[in-house]
Order: C-alpha cells, then structure tokens, then sequence
C-alpha cells in the first residue's frame, strides 16, 4: 500500500502552536503514510522508533492505533484512512480508546543511492535520507503542531549526521537511530511534565546565597526518573489569566524520585531560583490567596546535531 493518505486529505483544524503542559498522556500513533519511493516495510521500521523512542518517557501510555482493537493490522490501514476523512469522527474512535492526542507521521521523502567513488566507480558509499513530518493532534479540541525532521544534510552539518555506508542495508538502517534520538527532543518540546516547586524545605550553599536543593511535585506515581531536567518560570495572573515567564538560566535536575508525586532536584542558578522564592514568599505572607506557587516544565533536550548517534552508528 502505497500511498499517501494521512497528510492528503484535509483536516478541518486549528493550527496552532502549543505545548501540551500535565504530568501523564495518552497518545495513539496512527499508520504512518509514505511515498513511493520507499517500501512499506521501512515505513514500519521508522514507526516502529518513533514508538520506541517515545515510550521511553514513563509518562506517555502509547496506543498502537494499528492494533488496538481486533481488526488485522491492514484492516486498521484501511479503517483509519476512511476514518481520517473525517476528523471529528477519528478523534472521537481515538478518545473512546482513551487517547488524549494522536501522532500521525507521514515519510514525505525517500530515497537511497550509491554514490560512486571519482576514482574507481565500483566502491564508494550508499547513502539513504529521508524527510519525516509529524502532526500530533488533541483529541478534545482538534489543535494541531506539526513538525518536520530532515534527514537530508540540510538540518545541521551535512553527510556527517546521515548515514553513509558502503553497506546498502546499513545505510538504510542507520536512520532509525537517529529517528528514535530525535522523539527525546519531539516529546520534551511538545508534551512537557508539568508539576510545582515546593517552596518549603529547600537546601541553600554555606553562605546561604543560592538554593542547591529543592523539592518539585512529581514523582513515581507520574512516571518521573532520575536525570529529567525541568525549567522554572513565575505566575503572573493578568486580567484574570495566567502568564508565565520563565526564570533565566534555572534548571532543575532530578537527583531522587523520593514518593508518589515528590523528587528531589539539583539546582543549577540557584542564586535566581533563591530570588524567585522570596519574591513568592512576601507575595503569600502580603495576600496569600492570590500567590501562585512556582511551575516546573520539562526541559526540551537539545539537538547535539547528531555527533552522539554519527559515531554510534
């Protein structure tokens, strides 16, 4: 099969550009689509990572849309697909399965050619690309971010990400890997834990000028684990409507998952965290009803523009 069905058809949505903030998700992953130039197999396999990559994070509960009811994997394809035509319709199949956002990903380019060497044009190296674009949907009300991940040397520095082999099969395979690296970044970007820094029982250096310690309120019973990083940012109520603005250059690492719903944190600028805290301390002593307590989210990994995965690989 194919064809392009997910991407094609028109989704009666709202873009817009979010970041879904909570400490648990649901998410079905649907079909991927693909293009001619690659086989149905590799479109799998490149499924396949994003599931694998995304489960990874405790927090998120996959649904393999595919196989989630009794119907065969391409009776699923074909249920999908005519499901798709209409949107309201899936996201409701979707949320009685009790997913609360569908990934949909489309292969919207393929291919993989030997690239011959200038001075004998029987050795050389294949080299495989792709451009994989995902849409990940909310099933409650239908806002949509898409986002698109090139592999094709034109997202960082070249051939050294992609892979380069003279091994045809390898160099085809080699891109699954940086597919599944790539969901640490698609899922601290778009689907951020989100809890709130205990004010009380934070640890300061001797000098009493920065906070090293602190308490946030996620923990086992949210799929938290060692080594998350979270960023901070103040409550402000304007107009009866929260903003946040984020505390520069505070990171909190977790350094202990202690109970359900608590850990404990390293603090990196902990001389602004420590301001921040009081600033919220006289707020609450001042009127305690309208203090708003500080808010972690989840930290976006950042792309090290495939150096980790080009010499694993």
């Amino acid at each position: 099969m194919k064809k392009i069905f997910l991407f094609t058809i028109t989704l009666l949505l709202t873009t817009t550009v979010f970041a879904a903030t909570k400490s648990k998700y649901v998410i079905a992953v649907e079909s991927f689509s693909y293009t001619n130039q690659c086989s149905e197999a590799f479109a799998e396999q490149v499924r396949n990572n994003v599931i694998g990559g995304i489960s990874e994070f405790p927090y998120i509960q996959v649904i393999d849309a595919q196989t989630a009811g009794a119907l065969s994997a391409e009776d699923q394809r074909r249920s999908s697909e005519a499901a798709m035509a209409d949107p309201t319709a899936r996201m409701g199949e979707m949320k009685q399965l009790g997913a609360e956002y569908i990934l949909i990903g489309s292969i919207t380019s393929y291919s993989c050619v030997f690239q011959p060497q200038k001075d004998d044009p029987n050795k050389g190296n294949w080299k495989a690309t792709m451009v994989l674009a995902l849409k990940l949907v909310n099933t409650e009300d239908g806002t949509t971010q898409v986002v698109n991940y090139p592999y094709d040397g034109s997202r960082h520095f070249g051939d050294v990400r992609y892979g380069l082999s003279e091994d045809k099969e390898r160099s085809i395979s080699s891109l699954f890997a940086f597919v599944k690296k790539d969901m640490k970044i698609f899922v601290t970007d778009k689907l951020k834990q989100e809890g709130t820094l205990v004010d009380t029982d934070y640890t300061m250096d001797k000098k009493k000028k920065k906070v090293e310690t602190c308490y946030i309120t996620l923990g086992s019973a949210d799929g938290l684990k060692k080594d998350i990083k979270f960023e901070v940012f103040k409550v402000k109520v304007i107009a009866g409507t929260n903003t946040y603005q984020q505390i520069e250059d505070v990171v909190l690492e977790v350094e202990e998952v202690v109970a359900e719903h608590l850990a404990l944190c390293k603090v990196k600028k902990g001389e602004k965290l420590l301001t921040a805290l009081k600033e919220y301390e006289q707020i609450k002593d001042a009127d305690p009803q309208h203090a708003e307590p500080l808010i972690v989210r989840t930290r976006k990994v950042k792309d090290d523009g495939g150096w980790g995965t080009s010499f694993t690989h």
